[in-house]
C-alpha cells in the first residue's frame, strides 16, 4: 500500500463552494477521515458496484461548515456498510496500466498507481494525462457519473487521495459509449440548437418509444439500440471555447430546473418523486463546472459533449419526464414552520441531514445560483429536497417520466423495495436507496424481505 503522506492529504482549491464555518479543526478532521477511508475501504460497497459515498458526503458537508463531531458521525455512520479494500493483486505500471480496466479487484492497485503518478508528476498533470486518455475518457461519465464526481472532488479540493481514488474508480468502470462515437468532432455553428429546444424534441421523438416502464436495464438498452439517435441530438448543440461560459450556464440551468421541476406534477399536488438518476445529473453538473477550470482547451468541448450524451441517455431512460416549472415556482413547503427558507437556512439544516446525497444536491443547487444567477426555481428545488428527504429519506428509483411511477401502488412498491434495501445495506447485498434503520425494526424487516422474495 502506498504511503499517504501529509502532502497527499492537503485540502485546498479556489473553485467550488467554500462557505464560512470551515475551521482548522474541521479541516484536520476531514483529512484524517479521508486518509482512513483511502487505506481501509473499497470504492464499491457491494458486489453490484454500488459506490462508496463517504468521502463525497464528508467533503460536501465540510465545505458548507460541518464541524469535527458531525464529520466523524458521518464517517462512522457510513463505515459500517463498506467493504474492505481488496489486497494487492497486480503490479500496475505506466506500460501496462490499461491491461486491468473494468476489473474491480484492480482498484487498490490502480489507486496506488495513480497516487504514485501524482506524487511524481503533480495532481493537475496526472489528471490531464489520464482522465482524458482514450481508455478513461468515456468511463468518466459511466456509473451514473460517479467517476466524474469523485475526480471532481479531487480537483475542487486539489486533494491527491481523492484524485487517485477517482482515477482508479474510473479505470474499473465499464465504457458505455459505442466505439463509433467520437466526441472530438462536432457540427458547424450554423446548425446549433438550444438545449431547451433539443430536450423538447427528445420528449416527442418516437424513436425513443422503445423504452417502456417495464423495460429492463433501460439505460443499457437505450445505448445499445439508440445511441446514434442520442448522438444526433448531441451534435445539435454547438460548443466552442469562445462561448464556453454561456454554454456551461445553459447546461447547468437546464439540469437544475429539470431535477426540481420533474419531481412534482400539477395533477399530483402534494406528491414528490425526486429522481435518483436526475439527482446524479445535478450533482455531477457541479463538477462539470469545476472541470472547466482545470481541463485543457482541446479537451473541454469533447468532455461537455460526452457529458451531454450521458445526460440525454439518463433522461430518456427515466421516461422523459415532463418539466413543470410553474408547479415548482408555486411550491409550498410542508415543513413544521410552514415557510420557505433562504439559502443560509437551507444550507445549515442540510449539514445534519443523514441522507448522504442531500448535502450534495443542496450544494449543487446553490452553486447553480452562484454560476447562473439567482432563480427562485433553484431555491424552491432546494427547499423541496430538504423537506422531502427530512421526512421520508427516499429518492425515487422508479423512472418518474412514466405515469406508472406515480401510481400509488407503484410508489408503495418502490418504498417497499427501499425498505428491503435498508436490510440489504446491513448485509452487504445491493441497495438502491439509503434509508435509516433502527435495530428494533431489523427482525421485522427481515420477515418482510423473506415474504416479498418468496412472493416474487
Amino acid at each position: 500500500m502506498s504511503n499517504t503522506n501529509d502532502h497527499a492529504l492537503d485540502i485546498g482549491g479556489e473553485h467550488g463552494i467554500k462557505l464560512p464555518g470551515i475551521t482548522n479543526e474541521s479541516k484536520d478532521a476531514v483529512k484524517k477521515l479521508l486518509k482512513t477511508d483511502f487505506e481501509e475501504n473499497h470504492i464499491f460497497f457491494n458486489n453490484r458496484r454500488f459506490h462508496n459515498h463517504i468521502t463525497h458526503h464528508l467533503l460536501a458537508c465540510y465545505s458548507i461548515g460541518a464541524q469535527e463531531e458531525r464529520l466523524k458521525k458521518i464517517y462512522f455512520g457510513e463505515r459500517l456498510m463498506q467493504r474492505p479494500k481488496v489486497d494487492h493483486k497486480y503490479d500496475i505500471t505506466e506500460s501496462n496500466w490499461t491491461k486491468f480496466l473494468n476489473d474491480e479487484f484492480a482498484y487498490t492497485d490502480y489507486a496506488n498507481f495513480f497516487l504514485e503518478q501524482i506524487s511524481k508528476n503533480g495532481l493537475k498533470q496526472t489528471f490531464e494525462k489520464y482522465a482524458f486518455s482514450e481508455p478513461l475518457f468515456n468511463r468518466l461519465t459511466s456509473g451514473i457519473f460517479h467517476p466524474l464526481i469523485h475526480v471532481g472532488y479531487g480537483l475542487e479540493f486539489e486533494n491527491e487521495l481523492m484524485m487517485a481514488e477517482g482515477l482508479a474508480m474510473t479505470a474499473v468502470h465499464i465504457d458505455h459509449v459505442p466505439e463509433e462515437h467520437s466526441f472530438f468532432t462536432q457540427s458547424s455553428p450554423e446548425s446549433s440548437t438550444s438545449l431547451i429546444e433539443i430536450f423538447s424534441q427528445i420528449k416527442t421523438d418516437k424513436r425513443f418509444d422503445l423504452i417502456k416502464y417495464h423495460t429492463e436495464d433501460k439505460f443499457d438498452t437505450l445505448i445499445e439500440n439508440r445511441s446514434h439517435v442520442i448522438r444526433e441530438y448531441v451534435d445539435k448543440w454547438y460548443v466552442a471555447s469562445e462561448n464556453l461560459n454561456v454554454k456551461i450556464k445553459e447546461l447547468y440551468d437546464l439540469i437544475a430546473v429539470m431535477y426540481g421541476s420533474t419531481a412534482i406534477r400539477p395533477d399530483k399536488r402534494g406528491e414528490i418523486r425526486l429522481s435518483f438518476v436526475l439527482m446524479h445529473c445535478l450533482t455531477s453538473m457541479y463538477f462539470v463546472e469545476i472541470f472547466t477550470h482545470y481541463t485543457p482547451e482541446s479537451h473541454i468541448v469533447p468532455f461537455l459533449r460526452n457529458y451531454l450524451f450521458a445526460v440525454i441517455g439518463h433522461y430518456v431512460a427515466e421516461g422523459r419526464p415532463q418539466v413543470h416549472k410553474t408547479t415548482l415556482w408555486e411550491y409550498k413547503s410542508n415543513n413544521s414552520e410552514n415557510t420557505l427558507y433562504e439559502w443560509d437556512d437551507i444550507i445549515q439544516k442540510t449539514i445534519n441531514v443523514e441522507d448522504e446525497h442531500a448535502c450534495k444536491v443542496i450544494r449543487s443547487l446553490y452553486n447553480a445560483h452562484v454560476v447562473c444567477g439567482h432563480s427562485a426555481l433553484y431555491l424552491n428545488a432546494a427547499q423541496m429536497t430538504l423537506d422531502h428527504i427530512q421526512s421520508v429519506m427516499d429518492w425515487s428509483g422508479d423512472s418518474i417520466g412514466f405515469d406508472e411511477a406515480w401510481n400509488p401502488m407503484s410508489y408503495g412498491e418502490s418504498m417497499k423495495r427501499t425498505f428491503i434495501g435498508a436490510i440489504d445495506k446491513l448485509t452487504g447485498v445491493p441497495v438502491v436507496t439509503m434509508t435509516a434503520v433502527t435495530n428494533k425494526t431489523i427482525d421485522k424487516m427481515k420477515e418482510w424481505k423473506n415474504y416479498i422474495t418468496q412472493a416474487e
